[in-house]
């Protein structure tokens, strides 16, 4: 994000009139544009001045790596201080393009199917770091605009018959615990809301269920999605693949969820990775069943993707299928998601 003061101070002290900030942020939160010297409507001293004392990211790519069918990026982020995060763009054959940002450097949480949380915790992201995420994601999907007909910001286009503001939707469900860090996500979401135009309905929190998180979060009055990472109702095998089961055990979790549905009146997402033999039984489907809230729920059904040395393996297709048609059955609304 931009250093607004100090760019003002740089307008003040080089003559320039106050409205030259409206320009600017004109050019990198709705165009995604961060190199000034490509600001044309900008003089050549501004732009060497700006160039040489403003960052509008506070990080950098250090890998990118692109799946076959270009429709997934997954990248790898340098923070000022070495240390690594992960962010990925996820497209559609519509046009929509959504972004999973990070909150945390590691997580705490150390959920027993995830990579990110063996390592344990370094430390939180501030909401700079949390909200330029979503600034990259803009940058780099600016530059397809070209050849994908994508567009940013609020230059509109037909995209598969639909107009979107890229990125069309923010998951904050990367590296990290968002409510473990939950000050700085309540101002990046702020930030990504205000500065790059994104509305509180495009965006989603993400929590494997810390219970004051939530109650605290159904009091901001914000329009902002919230999903939890369930992933079974079994008491023990929670408590297996979530270790902080324990901590906030299934009721509170529940209790707090219907806390929260019953003041925001919003839906609530439940995340449910399908792990093979291990929570993907049709018991387990009509156990999920009976346990959701009856009002304003939505399952997302996730195929696991395996990592190097997982004991988990992702469950069959046929097996997803029929563990979505009990729900469905049932009046669930379901999506299947990879």
């Amino acid at each position: 994000m931009l250093d607004e003061e100090h760019i003002s101070n740089i307008l003040a002290e080089t003559g320039e009139k106050p409205f030259r900030l409206n320009q600017i942020r004109r050019w990198v939160y709705t165009r995604g544009m961060v190199d000034f010297h490509q600001m044309s409507d900008l003089s050549a001293a501004l732009k060497e001045r700006l160039a040489a004392e403003i960052k509008p990211l506070s990080l950098e790519i250090k890998t990118r790596l692109t799946s076959r069918d270009k429709s997934t990026d997954k990248l790898a982020l340098l923070l000022h201080d070495g240390q690594m995060i992960e962010m990925v763009i996820l497209r559609n054959l519509t046009g929509r393009v959504s972004v999973c940002i990070s909150s945390q450097v590691g997580c705490a949480v150390g959920c027993a199917f995830c990579a990110t949380g063996q390592g344990g915790i370094c430390r939180n992201l501030t909401a700079e770091e949390i909200a330029d995420q979503v600034l990259l994601a803009r940058v780099l999907l600016k530059s397809e605009v070209g050849s994908r007909k994508y567009e940013v910001g609020s230059t509109k286009s037909e995209v598969g018959g639909t107009k979107e503001t890229l990125p069309s939707n923010v998951i904050i469900m990367g590296m990290g615990e968002p409510f473990l860090n939950y000050d700085a996500i309540v101002q990046a979401l702020d930030l990504v809301n205000r500065r790059l135009n994104i509305g509180g309905r495009r965006l989603t929190v993400s929590t494997v269920g810390i219970v004051p998180g939530i109650r605290k979060f159904a009091s901001e009055n914000l329009q902002v999605n919230l999903a939890v990472s369930l992933h079974s109702v079994d008491p023990e095998v929670r408590s297996s693949l979530i270790p902080i089961n324990d901590t906030y055990p299934l009721p509170e979790l529940k209790a707090a969820v219907e806390n929260y549905i019953e003041l925001t009146r919003r839906k609530v997402f439940f995340e449910y990775i399908m792990l093979s033999g291990v929570n993907d039984s049709f018991a387990d489907a009509q156990a999920l069943a009976a346990w959701l809230p009856e009002d304003l729920s939505h399952v997302n059904l996730i195929r696991y993707n395996q990592v190097a040395e997982s004991e988990f393996a992702p469950s069959s297709p046929e097996v997803i299928a029929g563990f979505q048609k009990i729900l469905q059955d049932k009046g669930i609304p379901t999506t299947l998601r990879h």
